[in-house]
């Protein structure tokens, strides 16, 4: 092999289809670079840890060929790599493997790492739609990243080689497709892959996402049962004045089902009453062995003052699975920041969200702010605070990532010395719009790859709000004066007794309309054969035999972001409010679509 060509780059601010992104994929060709143990000099990434980046000039050729480009469409590093190869026999990245050196002029040993992933910065900087993501990463040919074993001057002329070949490691082609893949079954190849030591921090952190991901598919519905099922509380918790807590546990003693923080529970009274109260509490995604019930006590005659009077742990209630839409969403690849807005008893299914946000391996890299309105220290349910605060561990207390804020509309009292923390601060009265401005306006950054931090517009954020009517309203007029994209709301609203939401209906058939091409489908929550989970809207539309625009299923390109025209959707919401339909199944029983 022989260098062509060599660069180096600084990230700096570029508007990427009209959106401001920190990037260093801007190349021009230098005389020479110099590397060290630490990197190149002269050279910083903005989106991986990986020293050295290197591509083929034949790679050049096949795609301005395939795309129908001129000769003359892109220089040498238009893709963004720090060194340019031309090689004798042809060689890609199907031949090279993790672990492999590599020789390069006299003094330089370069080992393989990882693989590019493409995403759409590539995709503007080639000045093609995001589509052409997918194709390209099936292709392989995307460019090998590596690590430097010894350091030294590189410049074009230079020749380079192989010097060790591994033969029973990944390929960089494979890396890239499997970034891509979304069609795995099993973990099998995934989980092999993150325990090689020579795997790039960037390309094994993605992989552990995921798989992440194909746990969190595996474990919907887990366990649920059909009907109502008798449990007993087996312990019953006084939480402040008129709140007590309700630990329920099955008779059968046979395994729970699993649910998504934020969730309900259908109960059923021995009186015959049927009521609906949020899980308070995220014990275990996996197994959990209880699901508790937070409830305030209210007017005689009611389900919840029969609760506070006539419930003890030899009470028998019968329960159905548990359900609803409104719930902590973990489906992004990279989740941004949670921002949690509850009232009063509203305060149920925050905690629940609140103690997953921390104990999820995705959810608890993004920022979270609470913010709650009580009535006054009596009234508020401090151990329940005090429950999120122990998992607000070292590792993720020193990122900073979250900040509560207490609200009391009868005065303050100041929380107890032994409760005290620097990631509380109590307030008089309600939150206000001049607050809430000052508190989510300013952008903040999320760093889900532990290499760079990602710089956010503040509005951009995921919103949820639960308690009285009027309080999410006034939430809602808030955040729509703050420029908030509706579809990144997302509410539960109490009465005095029951939940009024209808986000809170469990979701087993909706119509689909796609209105570009004036077809009408019907989603059913009963998952396509051989998947996990229900089908989504790409899915759908593929279905009843249209072709929308994708990269990638995964939600990696967006490619597939279409406009909501009505009706609602979970999952795959974006901050502009798009939704990326390859990861969007439908939240209400009527959407259209921009398909």
């Amino acid at each position: 092999m022989e260098v062509v060509a060599v660069s180096c780059s600084k990230p700096q601010w570029l508007d990427v289809n009209g959106v401001r992104t920190w990037t260093s994929i801007v190349h021009q060709p230098s005389p020479s670079i110099h590397l060290t143990p630490d990197g190149i000099e002269e050279n910083d990434t903005a989106a991986h840890d990986a020293q050295v980046y290197a591509f083929f000039s034949h790679h050049y050729d096949y795609w301005k060929d395939r795309l129908g480009l001129p000769k003359t469409a892109w220089n040498q590093c238009h893709w963004g790599e720090n060194i340019t190869l031309k090689t004798d026999i042809y060689l890609d990245e199907n031949q090279i493997s993790l672990g492999d050196v590599w020789k390069v002029g006299s003094d330089v040993l370069l080992q393989v790492c990882g693989a590019r992933v493409p995403c759409h910065k590539l995709s503007w900087r080639c000045g093609q739609k995001d589509m052409w993501l997918k194709e390209l990463a099936d292709s392989g040919y995307c460019g090998v990243y590596l690590k430097i074993l010894t350091g030294g001057l590189i410049q074009p002329g230079d020749r380079a080689q192989i010097l060790v070949k591994q033969t029973d490691t990944a390929t960089v082609a494979s890396i890239t497709k499997l970034a891509f893949d979304s069609s795995l079954k099993t973990k099998d190849t995934l989980n092999l892959l993150v325990k090689d030591p020579n795997l790039l921090s960037m390309n094994k952190l993605l992989f552990l996402r995921k798989l992440s991901v194909m746990h969190d598919q595996e474990l919907v519905n887990k366990n649920h049962w059909d009907g109502w099922r008798a449990f007993r509380p087996t312990k019953i918790v006084q939480e402040c004045e008129d709140i007590l807590s309700f630990y329920l546990e099955p008779v059968d003693k046979q395994p729970l089902g699993t649910y998504l923080p934020g969730q309900f529970l259908t109960v059923r009274l021995p009186n015959g009453i049927i009521r609906t109260w949020s899980i308070s509490d995220f014990p275990d995604h996996n197994n959990p062995e209880y699901c508790r019930l937070s409830i305030k006590k209210a007017s005689e005659n009611g389900a919840s003052h029969w609760m506070h009077t006539k419930c003890t742990t030899s009470t028998k209630l019968f329960v159905r699975s548990p359900m609803g839409l409104f719930h902590l969403d973990w489906s992004p690849l990279f989740p941004g920041r949670q921002i949690y807005m509850s009232a009063g008893i509203g305060i149920t299914p925050m905690i629940a969200m609140l103690k997953a946000h921390l104990k999820h391996y995705a959810m608890r890299k993004a920022p979270a702010i609470w913010v709650h309105v009580g009535r006054d220290e009596a009234f508020f349910p401090r151990n329940l605070l005090n429950e999120v605060l122990d998992l607000y561990d070292n590792e993720v207390r020193r990122t900073e990532l979250l900040r509560i804020y207490i609200f009391y509309t009868r005065g303050v009292s100041p929380l107890q010395p032994a409760n005290v923390d620097e990631c509380v601060q109590t307030l008089q009265g309600r939150p206000t719009a001049s607050f809430l401005s000052d508190v989510i306006s300013p952008s903040y950054k999320i760093n889900p790859l532990n290499i760079t931090p990602i710089e956010i517009p503040g509005h951009i954020s995921t919103f949820y709000t639960c308690g009285t009517s009027s309080f999410e309203k006034d939430m809602k007029s808030h955040l729509s004066g703050l420029k908030v994209p509706e579809g990144l709301i997302r509410s539960e609203a109490f009465t005095s007794s029951v939940l009024s939401s209808s986000s809170t209906v469990s979701l087993e058939k909706a119509t689909v309309k796609f209105a570009l091409s004036d077809v009408t489908a019907e989603w059913s929550s009963k998952p396509l054969q051989d998947q996990l989970t229900p089908c989504t809207l790409l899915e759908l539309a593929e279905a009843t035999g249209l072709k929308p625009t994708f990269g990638c299923r995964a939600g990696v390109c967006g490619a597939c972001k279409v406009k909501v025209l009505s009706g609602s959707v979970s999952g795959g919401i974006q901050g502009d409010g798009g939704v990326l339909i390859c990861s969007a199944r439908p939240a209400s029983q009527a959407v259209e679509i921009e398909v």
